[in-house]
């Protein structure tokens, strides 16, 4: 069954959270760590969207992005 759309507020920065499959590990080494973020800088960068906060954690990321940014979240991510 299909996941129900974000509630979205406007002004309510979102809480957003991607894990790994079966939550595996996402990262492994260092490098991992380092091309995620690139990767995610260019995303913001692309996609003119902002980021307050993230969390880098082995087996998940959590991002605090303004409500803009939902539209283009699957993009990002």
């Amino acid at each position: 069954m299909p996941r129900k759309p974000r509630f979205q507020l406007p002004g309510i920065p979102q809480h957003i959270i991607q894990r790994g499959n079966n939550r595996e590990p996402c990262f492994y080494t260092a490098v991992d760590y380092q091309r995620y973020l690139d990767d995610l800088e260019h995303a913001m960068e692309v996609n003119h969207c902002d980021l307050h906060a993230y969390v880098l954690m082995t087996n998940h990321v959590l991002c605090g992005a303004p409500h803009k940014m939902c539209n283009v979240k699957f993009r990002i991510m």
